[in-house]
């Protein structure tokens, strides 16, 4: 975890900085609490997202929420695919599916 953390802080430090070319600037706390802040929310929604898949009576409904999310954020249906290891046909269905989308 740390070695993501001092990645984090590395690219974050260089978009900030990287409006006025001060790449030469010193990190600052605010861009290591950022990181540190950005990791744990990757961290969290990773473990959320392995307890909905590995909990058979909550996959629907948790899929349901991550098509909608998808759609949202104009994805498609075969990166919904691809992250939650269902096939693609059977995403397509819900992503498609006409009582779903009321």
């Amino acid at each position: 975890m740390m070695i993501s953390i001092h990645k984090l802080v590395l690219l974050i430090h260089l978009i900030k900085k990287s409006f006025n070319d001060s790449f030469q600037d010193k990190v600052t706390l605010d861009t290591v609490e950022l990181a540190i802040q950005i990791n744990d929310f990757y961290y969290t929604n990773f473990q959320l997202t392995l307890n909905y898949i590995n909990n058979p009576e909550k996959n629907q409904d948790f899929l349901r929420k991550v098509i909608d999310s998808a759609k949202l954020n104009k994805a498609q249906a075969k990166d919904v695919a691809n992250i939650t290891g269902y096939s693609a046909g059977y995403i397509s269905k819900i992503w498609n599916s006409k009582t779903y989308n009321k």
